[in-house]
């Protein structure tokens, strides 16, 4: 979004707008996030100056396009179906998510099916619901709107949100319709991607292709989806620096692993680790891949690289790749203490930094290997 859409040539009312990029992994902004709460990367927030009150919330990207129309929506106070969908994410702010939930379905049951907001609407629904567990209701909404979508950045997020609530769903036959439902739609957009969509936007719509592709069992529909992936990111990116570059690493990576080309991920990620000495994704999604090529010790390396250039939730997530690789080494009491900092680690982020879920998951696997022999 930085280096694609945030620019006053192509969305004039930035003009009226002061950015600021919160990093949400510092403890200095704990404040912040308490109070905005962000579970998605990006969310963007339309904050009133004075009042710091809540007039919009946008979850993931945005075309240009999209992102100039939240934000005329956002300028103005209006009633109905606009002013709900204020409330809804002021709602969602306060981590009311019921509330929030019953203003979202208000604002899109009186609003016209052309409201340039519905997709953007219809993300913030689904993520709610997501957020609530709310797997069967979140199904459902899936299956009623997603064959409604046109070819947007929404109608991709929306989709990926739904195949997560679709993974979680007792219901096989609900969860089986989706997936069916979401392959159509990512299809779409991965082979033509919407009017103003970025480079990233389309590779993302191929990975998430790719994935629901792969449940499906259809290999050769599977590897289609991440060969143009690739195709994407290298015309999108020629000649681009390494800092651009490094936008698509972890899409160009997974999608040369699951092609089988290892060795070509491995050598990219190498290089980019050399021009940007500075960031820790490099080394993390090396990490990433010797753990799935089963080289313990390379992982192990590469994870220390990237903890020592980490920090806040950031650096407590990475705990749980090197617990994995001491794992797969054979060092299951290390792995276990690892684990054991990872969990104290969730446990002492700051409110506004706390990640519930993370620390279940966490407190889950220790458990499993407490009694592993």
């Amino acid at each position: 979004m930085q280096a694609e859409v945030l620019r006053l040539e192509k969305v004039p009312e930035l003009a009226s707008v002061v950015l600021l990029a919160i990093d949400t992994e510092r403890a200095s902004n704990e404040a912040f996030l308490a109070r905005y709460p962000v579970g998605v990367w990006p969310t963007f927030y339309l904050l009133d100056a004075k009042t710091q009150e809540v007039r919009g919330r946008w979850l993931g990207a945005a075309t240009p396009a999209e992102l100039s129309g939240w934000l005329k929506e956002g300028a103005t106070a209006r009633p109905g179906y606009e002013q709900q969908l204020r409330e809804a994410d002021s709602l969602v702010a306060r981590r009311e998510l019921a509330a929030a939930e019953e203003r979202y379905r208000g604002a899109l049951a009186s609003a016209p099916q052309a409201w340039p907001g519905r997709g953007a609407a219809l993300v913030s629904l689904v993520s709610t619901l997501s957020k609530q567990k709310k797997d069967d209701a979140c199904l459902e909404l899936a299956l009623r709107e997603l064959p409604l979508f046109p070819a947007s950045v929404a109608a991709v997020d929306f989709a990926a949100t739904s195949l997560g609530c679709a993974d979680r769903s007792a219901s096989s036959e609900n969860a089986s319709q989706l997936r069916a439902v979401a392959e159509r739609s990512l299809a779409r957009d991965c082979g033509e991607a919407a009017p103003g969509a970025a480079v990233d936007d389309q590779a993302d719509a191929c990975g998430n292709l790719r994935r629901v592709r792969e449940v499906l069992k259809d290999d050769a529909g599977a590897a289609w989806a991440a060969e143009q992936a690739l195709a994407v990111i290298a015309a999108g990116s020629a000649g681009g620096h390494p800092e651009k570059q490094a936008i698509y690493d972890w899409e160009r990576t997974s999608s040369l692993l699951f092609l089988g080309r290892s060795a070509e991920a491995e050598a990219i990620l190498r290089e980019r680790e050399n021009q940007l000495p500075q960031s820790y994704n490099p080394p993390h999604y090396l990490a990433r891949l010797y753990r799935d090529g089963k080289r313990w010790e390379d992982g192990l390396a590469a994870i220390e690289r990237a903890l020592a250039k980490a920090y806040g939730p950031r650096r407590v997530g990475f705990l749980g790749i090197k617990a994995d690789l001491l794992k797969g080494a054979g060092r299951l009491q290390e792995a276990r203490e690892v684990l054991e900092e990872q969990l104290a680690g969730y446990r002492a982020l700051p409110p506004g930094q706390r990640q519930p879920d993370a620390e279940a998951a966490v407190q889950k696997r220790l458990e499993a290997w407490s009694t592993a022999p």
